[in-house]
């Protein structure tokens, strides 16, 4: 691949790191609030005076579980995908400075084989 498809490349996958830790984030913050809520519901069981408040009130504890369980695993998948994508980063990345080193080397040669050519000139 050249080089500018790389850096493209580099740019589009350090974006999607960043929407990614973004979105695991907010999967973070659901499971808290989630968990404050479940804990609220839960003390609330325990000191209902009526049957029926206390059942509503371990239903939505029960929800809540169901909200974590499902956050946790959402910011899971995310972290798992993240994983990927630093790793293709990573190469992408070597590439790149691959890529560089040759340029740089190129270079140098080219400019050496033209002063060698203007030496040769002069003589």
């Amino acid at each position: 691949m050249s080089l500018s498809v790389d850096r493209s490349t580099e740019a589009r996958l350090q974006k999607d790191l960043n929407i990614l830790q973004n979105k695991q984030t907010a999967e973070v913050k659901k499971v808290a609030q989630a968990t404050k809520s479940q804990n609220a519901a839960m003390t609330a069981a325990s000191r209902a005076s009526a049957s029926s408040l206390a059942y509503s009130k371990m239903a939505q504890a029960e929800r809540d579980g169901k909200t974590i369980e499902r956050a946790q695993d959402q910011a899971a998948r995310y972290g798992e995908e993240m994983g990927r994508k630093r790793d293709e980063l990573a190469r992408v990345q070597t590439r790149i400075r691959d890529g560089e080193a040759k340029e740089r080397d190129d270079q140098a040669k080219a400019l050496e084989k033209q002063r060698k050519a203007d030496e040769k000139a002069r003589k």
